[in-house]
């Protein structure tokens, strides 16, 4: 008489108490035992209790069962908390596992030792130019759900240097789809595949890929240092199209000369390489990005010679500057103000916090107006609001992040000077 197959779902369990059903099936008449221990103990699943404790007695630890038709099903409840757990199904008697060589078959299973939280955040290859990135979180089991209604705002920093607002790079997109959004890891690379440290090569050797899938973004090949060949020009968009797991060997579309021992960064980009990566599942949907208009009075500021002095000038006393970005880039309008012809923001003396009480803005066309005039800028701002819904069905089993890609739809302002 033959055992057939012994099936019980092998994916990871939360760290809640957990039921797994499994299922036997073989001739009639069938004789097999079944027992389940915790991996490193000697905590053996009694089948009476329903539960795992130390030591074991055939009685109750070993389930021996007679098949009366072709199947038995019965079920194991694993505790709450992490571990690795071990199921064992021995054929005894005049009974055999079919196409084996082997009278036993084994499942090993793992249970997530706490819950994870994914973080949501805009996220900006350099931070710097904003204030603290706002996040969103949220913290599950494997298999549980959620719904993150993600409302953020991203506000440009008040350091002068880097307070010159930012623009969308699309004036016209008011909504984005997954593709801005990303999950990022590092790996070293351990071998250079064409065999010379430094060389052009398609492959190179690490020490885990678990993290690391195909349609991924190698972004930077060593350190915070684009692609390139080993002639120092650039290798171009370089992806990830090949991952052998058992090797370690990640294959690219296009060569790179990579150095042995540096870091590599890796993006995926879009919900379908994040939830590869990472092994979770989730929607990003509704992904809208608001500008707030900017809006500033004009102020009038004694030794400056400036538009409230009763004569037209070119330069305009402003509390603050934050948000207003120079280059001719961007106009205004308010009451009395000349734009009979290209009226631009020149220049941008800055004053991103207001302490210096010296921020200025120099226009294209000289001005004559009324301290308090209300100004209103075009296209620059300081600060944008991000919401999405982002719905969640699976966790990962450590905690993650996934970022909002700032430098896809920004760019930031300058100076003009």
């Amino acid at each position: 008489m033959n055992i057939y197959s012994f099936d019980i779902d092998t994916n990871e369990m939360p760290t809640a108490r957990t039921v797994k059903r499994f299922t036997v099936t073989g001739d009639k008449d069938a004789e097999f035992e079944v027992f389940a221990v915790k991996a490193d103990s000697l905590d053996f699943y009694n089948f009476e209790t329903k539960s795992f404790s130390a030591g074991h007695n055939n009685l109750n630890n070993n389930l021996k069962v007679k098949i009366r038709s072709t199947t038995h099903t019965n079920e194991i409840v694993f505790p709450s908390g992490g571990g690795d757990y071990v199921i064992k199904l021995l054929a005894i008697g005049n009974t055999q596992i079919a196409n084996s060589n082997s009278n036993v078959i084994t499942k090993s299973i793992s249970k997530q030792a706490t819950t994870a939280t994914l973080t949501f955040q805009p996220g900006s290859d350099d931070t710097s130019f904003y204030q603290t990135l706002p996040t969103a979180t949220s913290t599950g089991s494997i298999n549980d759900n959620a719904v993150v209604a993600l409302n953020v705002d991203v506000l440009n920093s008040t350091t002068d240097a880097k307070s010159f607002g930012f623009s969308l790079t699309d004036v016209d997109a008011t909504s984005y789809n997954s593709e801005f959004w990303y999950y990022q890891t590092t790996e070293v690379v351990v071998t250079n595949g064409s065999g010379t440290d430094g060389a052009d090569t398609l492959t190179v050797t690490v020490a885990d890929t678990s993290e690391i899938v195909v349609g991924m973004q190698l972004k930077y090949y060593k350190s915070t240092t684009t692609p390139e060949l080993n002639n120092g020009s650039s290798a171009g968009n370089i992806r990830v199209s090949g991952v052998d797991t058992s090797t370690g060997v990640i294959t690219f579309n296009s060569e790179v000369g990579f150095d042995e021992g540096q870091t590599m960064t890796f993006r995926a980009y879009g919900v379908d390489v994040i939830q590869s990566a990472i092994n979770i599942n989730l929607t990003i949907s509704d992904v809208q990005v608001t500008p707030e208009i900017l809006v500033k009075a004009v102020e009038a500021r004694g030794g400056v010679t400036e538009a409230t002095d009763g004569s037209a000038s070119p330069n305009i006393a402003l509390p603050d500057t934050h948000g207003i970005g120079g280059g001719r880039l961007f106009g205004y309008i308010g009451v009395g103000v000349d734009n009979s012809g290209a009226n631009q923001v020149n220049v941008v003396t800055p004053d991103g916090d207001g302490s210096g009480n010296d921020g200025l803005i120099t226009v294209t066309l000289a001005q004559e107006l009324t301290a308090g005039t209300l100004l209103t800028f075009k296209n620059t701002h300081k600060k944008i609001n991000l919401t999405s819904s982002i719905t969640i069905n699976k966790y990962p089993t450590a905690n993650k992040t996934i970022f909002f890609d700032l430098d896809k739809i920004l760019t930031l302002g300058v100076s003009g000077s």
